[in-house]
């Protein structure tokens, strides 16, 4: 076979690899595809069986995936072992030797068993879908049945049947197999055969080569047809929601999805210029081997490079077809939930309690923010796309988008006015409580200046300096973007346009300050949630001092003096957060100091200067912090102890008080943990003041010191682990003291009853149950997740030292098992903090109790005091939210690192 022959069949082939795997990409997406119908098909079932009287159990449907993802691993490797024999055979050709015939046979022999295989294999995919297909038909006949045998069934969803379209594609995929059989054979007869390959069976090729470009064309059209029919689908759904809504007699706004068929279309149209450049190519080829002088190997390579480019974007193209058709479906999914709960309110159904809340209009608001946003990166997404290709951005392209990308900075700017003006309501709304609050304060203390001794009344702090700071900050960076909007337009106007690096860096700065934005709307929810939850704490404290004002009223005539717990939490947060942005701050700096290393330029004397004096205030402001810590906690711990002192004094008052159990004090290893922290910031120092002196000096800093640092870095890590292992020590010695006072206030319960018992009537106390099993269940797994991340680091650290390596699959699977194990330990926070919610709310259910049974009582003695411990609690859910914010951060480094083209150097790993 001649050498132009063999080149042209393993383009071929690669080409017909391609759309093999972009098939079987289609094939998985239409299994989910038809799992998710069943789904939804089981859930409208249950809904209907729930809304009968007797409604007779439904038939359950057995999961079988398991097998399924097995099939599609064995076809990825198929297909993978199929690319690798075709880059044997390329590599062979390319050398001088060429390759040996029994090499030749061998890789013809193993690519036929591979190709047998594939054919199985889709054999059993069509076997499965099949099945799947009688199941959705067996749960539609069911979900008739069911709507039948209700009185007044409301409309259900009808879901449209698109087999037709799936069979078809299903035999597409075996033609594909079927001509890749073929194209085997022929090459090994031409390669036996003395006078090779003619020219009729090269230009025979060149005819299937198109009609394999026409099925592409075929399946992008069934595509988009799918994706019509969806839209038709959900928008049938919409109609009969709207229709079950007018039948109700208050009927909820239904929630309105916008369409986003513009980027859909766009994307259609893109594709079917990728095809028709395809078809030019062909073309080309074509018309340069019936000429004379043939197609050199200078355009023969060029052709085969722009090929393999066009065939990536339309892979890239099908991704984001499938992702779109998966919103549609979420979206319909979504409706669908909506039309249920509407019937369900039918039938006579009590209106539930109204919340006089307004978050609708907010949480509305903040969906539009964010839809914003994703389209905001979609435009930078396509502008980028069309950058890499050849042909660029056509200048009608370029204009529409700068277009919608000022309507959407615009759409923005008057969201973000929105969310200000909610938050200066909202702020509005807290003075006016605490103005509340302060009166009947003022009330109560003119009733308690009747009595003996008047206790001070509590202040309530303002925190709004944090959140107007945030309300600047997302300001600054819209004006930032409508700044690198203008630069782009400028540029494009002028004459000789917009370099590559000045492009690349505008997107680059764009997508920094897409991700802050993202950043900053989080913090606005979490401010808003902050404010809701503060106001319902000022509306509770305002009804505990109204309680309190109407007890010491009718008590006045010899009333000991009320409790006052103080709040001290407004201070507390405020420095949480300070200490956070320090840290993230410092983080910032060490990513500048990193990327400047990376650059040709480096860093200038000047930029390293600033940074290292921007260090050492942080790290100082760090110390103050860590300060004002050690304070508050040994203020925690007097309030705990003038705690201790009053409930003995209480005690000591009775006729025949038991003594009461005393309360171990834990503070050492707390000072210990401080300590632990004092040092770790101190050698945060000495690295910074090691640096400094060797960026100053001739020779800078070797290659061992920089290793050096890095390993003990990693050792501070580790101190970290230590330091989170005695924070959770701290919390369960927490646990322990909170069960203690439990049955320290349920003795005093006792005690009490067993007085009342001898007056007319005994009030029965509550009890309270103890959950600590659970509790220290999930502090072993926590430990089993950090256990094995550690094993993972350890894994990679040794396979990166050997020689060979660490292979593409299994650096692929130590990172997903990564993010499985983060995951996890994130579900796992958040059950710690729903735990310590548990705890404080027990705490403040002891506290009212033992407030009701002294207002029973002729001559109170004064209550108990139960410590709040929160603030170190919620310290130590920071620290652990912290620490899982930076794995992520290394493990999202890491990726980018093999992604790119230069890797990652030694050190950095």
């Amino acid at each position: 076979m001649s050498e132009a022959d063999r080149e042209r069949l393993a383009q071929e082939e690669a080409q017909l690899l391609g759309l093999l795997r972009m098939q079987q990409q289609g094939e998985e997406d239409e299994r989910r595809q038809l799992e998710e119908q069943a789904q939804r098909l089981r859930e409208e079932l249950a809904a209907a069986e729930r809304a009968k009287d007797g409604a007779a159990p439904s038939t359950r449907l057995a999961e079988g995936g398991a097998a399924s993802s097995e099939m599609m691993r064995a076809m990825k490797d198929a297909l993978d072992r199929l690319e690798a024999i075709q880059g044997e055979r390329a590599g062979a050709e390319q050398s001088e030797e060429g390759t040996s015939e029994a090499d030749r046979e061998r890789l013809a022999q193993e690519e036929a068993q591979l190709l047998g295989l594939l054919r199985m294999q889709q054999q059993g995919e069509e076997d499965e879908r099949r099945q799947l297909e009688e199941q959705a038909q067996r749960l539609r006949e069911e979900l008739a049945a069911a709507e039948r045998a209700k009185d007044e069934a409301g409309p259900s969803t009808r879901l449209a049947e698109g087999g037709a379209a799936s069979s078809e594609r299903s035999q597409a995929a075996t033609r594909t197999l079927d001509r890749l059989e073929a194209i085997q054979g022929e090459r090994a007869g031409a390669e036996q055969s003395e006078e090779g390959m003619s020219e009729a069976d090269r230009e025979r090729l060149a005819q299937e080569e198109a009609q394999l470009l026409g099925l592409l064309r075929m399946q992008q059209q069934g595509e988009e047809d799918e994706r019509r029919q969806l839209e038709e689908q959900a928008q049938r759904l919409r109609e009969e929601l709207a229709a079950a809504e007018r039948a109700k007699d208050e009927a909820g706004s239904s929630t309105r999805l916008a369409e986003g068929g513009a980027a859909s279309s766009e994307r259609s149209q893109a594709a079917t210029r990728t095809l028709d450049r395809l078809e030019a190519i062909q073309g080309e080829r074509a018309g340069a081997e019936q000429s004379e002088e043939g197609l050199s190997e200078a355009d023969r390579e060029q052709l085969a490079q722009e090929e393999a480019q066009l065939l990536g974007l339309l892979r890239m193209q099908q991704q984001g077809e499938e992702d779109e058709r998966r919103q549609l479906e979420e979206q319909a999914q979504r409706l669908r939930e909506e039309l249920a709960a509407a019937e369900r309110a039918k039938d006579g159904a009590a209106p539930s309690t109204r919340l006089a809340e307004g978050g609708t209009a907010s949480s509305e608001m903040m969906r539009a923010m964010k839809d914003a946003l994703d389209r905001l990166e979609a435009i930078q997404g396509e502008r980028a796309g069309a950058e890499q290709s050849e042909e660029g951005m056509s200048e009608a392209d370029r204009e529409r988008l700068a277009q919608e990308e000022a309507q959407l900075l615009g759409l923005l700017r008057m969201q973000q006015q929105g969310e200000e003006d909610e938050w200066r309501r909202q702020a509005d709304e807290l003075r006016e409580r605490d103005a509340e609050a302060q009166r009947l304060r003022e009330e109560l203390a003119a009733a308690e200046r009747a009595k003996d001794g008047a206790a001070p009344s509590t202040r309530l702090a303002e925190g709004g300096a944090a959140s107007s700071e945030m309300m600047r900050a997302a300001t600054r960076t819209l004006d930032r973007l409508e700044a690198i909007q203008g630069e782009r337009a400028g540029a494009e106007q002028s004459e000789e346009g917009m370099s590559e690096a000045d492009r690349e860096r505008l997107a680059q700065e764009e997508a920094q300050l897409l991700g802050l934005l993202r950043m900053q709307q989080q913090g606005e929810e979490d401010e808003r949630r902050r404010q809701a939850d503060e106001l319902r704490e000022r509306d509770a404290e305002a009804q505990r001092l109204r309680e309190e004002l109407a007890a010491a009223e009718r008590a006045k005539d010899g009333a000991g003096p009320l409790t006052r717990l103080s709040e001290g939490g407004a201070a507390s947060s405020e420095m949480m957060r300070a200490m956070k942005d320090a840290l993230d701050r410092l983080e910032a700096i060490q990513g500048e100091r990193a990327g400047a290393e990376q650059s040709e330029e480096g860093m200038s004397e000047a930029d390293r200067e600033r940074l290292a004096q921007e260090e050492a205030q942080l790290l100082g402001l760090l110390r103050m912090q860590q300060q004002g810590e050690e304070d508050e906690r040994r203020q925690l711990e007097e309030q705990a102890q003038r705690l201790r002192e009053e409930l003995a004094a209480a005690e000591r008052g009775k006729d025949g008080a038991a003594p009461s159990t005393r309360l171990a004090e834990g503070g050492a290893a707390s000072s210990e943990m401080m300590r632990a922290a004092t040092r770790t910031l101190d050698r945060l120092e000495a690295i910074q003041g090691e640096r400094a002196g060797a960026e100053q000096s001739e020779e800078g800093m070797s290659e061992a010191d920089r290793e050096r640092l890095a390993q003990e870095e990693a050792q501070l890590l580790g101190l970290l682990r230590m330091q989170q292992q005695g924070e959770e020590d701290e919390w369960r010695r927490q646990a322990d003291e909170l069960r203690e006072r439990d049955a320290e206030a349920q003795r005093l319960r006792e005690e009490l009853a067993a007085a009342e018992r001898a007056k007319d009537g005994a009030a029965p106390s509550t009890r309270l149950s103890e959950g600590g099993a659970a509790s220290s269940e999930m502090m072993r797994a926590m430990k089993d997740a950090l256990d094995r991340l550690e094993a993972i680091q350890g894994e990679r650290a040794g396979a990166e030292q050997s020689e060979e390596g660490m292979s593409e699959a299994d650096r692929e699977r130590l990172a997903q098992e990564e993010a499985q194990l983060l995951g996890l330990l994130r579900m796992q926070q958040q059950g710690e903090e729903d735990e310590r919610r548990q705890l404080e709310e027990q705490a403040q259910r002891l506290r009212e109790e033992l407030a009701a049974a002294e207002r029973a009582k002729d001559g109170a003695a004064p209550s108990t005091r139960l410590a709040e411990g929160g603030a170190a609690s919620s310290e130590m859910m920071r620290a652990m939210k912290d620490a899982l914010d930076r794995l992520e951060a290394i493990q999202g480094e890491r990726a980018g690192a093999e992604q790119s083209e230069e890797g990652m150097s030694e050190a950095d790993r």
